[in-house]
């Protein structure tokens, strides 16, 4: 479906360059990879995290401080000017032309555009339909990305600045580096629960989703799993 797309990859990923594929040809520090591997193990410390919209993580350092800012300042789309994104390296979902939903699903300024004209990010959010609407399109057309090279990149402290320029000549900008998906962000049960709630409402019986998660809840007191997977048929 990818390369139907128009979505491009490497040919010989299954013939020794698997890390190429992901990283470039840059492969100076891999050691990193495996300096600490099993030690700990990741599920045990830091944890995991929950992602809270439905695209890759990275792309929610744009989206959040966006949101922040639209929500702070009361903006909207009719009053920017000018959107610049300051990302760490070149080409990394730098992506300005937006053609399909899973387009926008790897694209800093779709996100941003998300967060300016909608301010959420759902499933509907990687429709076609939506990808391709018009004010999208116009909104797109005002943001440019200029790499700083100093942002870090490790994942624990990466960031992305967002500038968003206004008509009436004010400039507001803000960074997340610690968006509601990264492992240690203090996710609220809340709020993952409500996630939650939200998916399941799309394919399961109603009755059954705060069942669902009574059950998960006493997991370890489950005497057959038979009793969840009964709630989970559609």
């Amino acid at each position: 479906m990818l390369a139907a797309r128009g979505f491009t990859a490497n040919t010989e990923v299954l013939d020794g360059a698997f890390f190429e594929t992901f990283f470039g040809k840059d492969m100076s520090d891999n050691w990193r990879l495996t300096a600490s591997l099993g030690n700990p193990y990741h599920l045990v410390s830091p944890g995991i995290g929950v992602k809270m919209y439905p695209s890759g993580y990275h792309l929610h350092h744009a989206f959040e401080p966006a949101l922040e800012l639209v929500k702070k300042h009361n903006i909207s789309a009719a009053q920017v000017s000018a959107i610049e994104l300051v990302i760490p390296r070149r080409g990394h979902f730098n992506r300005p032309q937006i053609n399909s939903g899973v387009e926008g699903i790897f694209s800093y300024q779709y996100h941003v555009a998300m967060a300016i004209l909608d301010q959420k990010l759902t499933i509907e959010s990687f429709h076609d339909a939506r990808a391709q609407a018009g004010d999208v399109r116009e909104l797109l057309k005002k943001m440019t990305v200029r790499v700083d090279p100093n942002i870090p990149r490790n994942p624990d402290i990466v960031y992305i600045q967002v500038v968003i320029k206004l008509s009436d000549g004010k400039e507001v900008s803000a960074a997340q580096p610690l968006p509601r998906s990264h492992w240690r962000y203090p996710l609220p049960r809340e709020e993952w629960v409500g996630k939650f709630r939200d998916n399941a409402a799309r394919v399961l019986k109603e009755p059954n989703i705060e069942k669902i998660i009574e059950t998960v809840d006493k997991l370890e007191d489950l005497a057959d799993a038979n009793a969840l997977t009964e709630l989970l048929r559609l």
